[in-house]
């Protein structure tokens, strides 16, 4: 049996994620943490390992999808033996503090939300937890010396990991395609037509990719 994990992005809450799990094999353990209202990844680790401890037994394997959270993925997967992780549009650079919430307040936009079933964060929580992501990224190293400190970590324990952005996302690209270069168990795909909340907006097309990365790995 596969036990999923699935870390929501910044604009989302673990809420976003239902309809792709509706779509995943009914035999799988699912567990969906919340990251808002954590001063840093560590924390959000600990919440990630917190609510997935009961869904999985000693050396069964484990995939992470991970809908921008690269960091808080990485390091769960080095941490936990992971088989291996999904990243979708993933954050490995984050600017400064300051300019992170800066940017957020002006920009986002929160979307609107059922009051019983909340999918989209509010500005506060998409503040506090880039803000969260930019305060361990900025201690761990810079740009790209942190990124790769955390996909060598699992390169090392054997983690496979695939990489999925889309085409305007010229950063993301641009990163994905370095660390599908320079890491052999790394793979790169650029989706045409995808977005940020591709797990949200197109959940049969991401649930897909899931199982057969799963099934790759099983096959391995």
């Amino acid at each position: 049996m596969t036990s999923l994990i699935l870390l929501h992005g910044a604009s989302q809450t673990p809420l976003a994620w239902r309809k792709t799990a509706d779509r995943l094999p009914s035999v799988w353990a699912v567990a969906a943490p919340l990251l808002h209202g954590r001063n840093n990844t560590a924390n959000m680790l600990h919440a990630a390992e917190t609510e997935v401890a009961g869904i999985y037994a000693p050396g069964e394997r484990i995939v992470i999808a991970a809908e921008e959270a690269a960091p808080v993925a990485l390091e769960l997967a080095a941490k936990g033996g992971a088989a291996g992780v999904l990243l979708t549009e993933p954050v490995f650079r984050v600017g400064k503090t300051a300019q992170v919430a800066a940017l957020c307040a002006g920009l986002f936009r929160p979307r609107k939300n059922s009051d019983r079933e909340r999918e989209y964060a509010t500005r506060e929580e998409k503040i506090s937890y880039l803000r969260a992501i930019a305060q361990s990224m900025r201690s761990a190293g810079k740009g790209r010396d942190c990124a790769e400190k955390y996909m060598r970590a699992c390169m090392e324990k054997g983690v496979s990991v695939r990489i999925l952005c889309a085409r305007k996302k010229r950063g993301a690209v641009r990163e994905g395609r370095r660390m599908a270069r320079r890491f052999p168990r790394v793979e790169y795909f650029t989706i045409a037509g995808a977005k940020s909340g591709w797990n949200a907006y197109a959940p049969a097309q991401y649930a897909a990719n899931i199982v057969e990365f799963a099934e790759k790995i099983t096959a391995e």
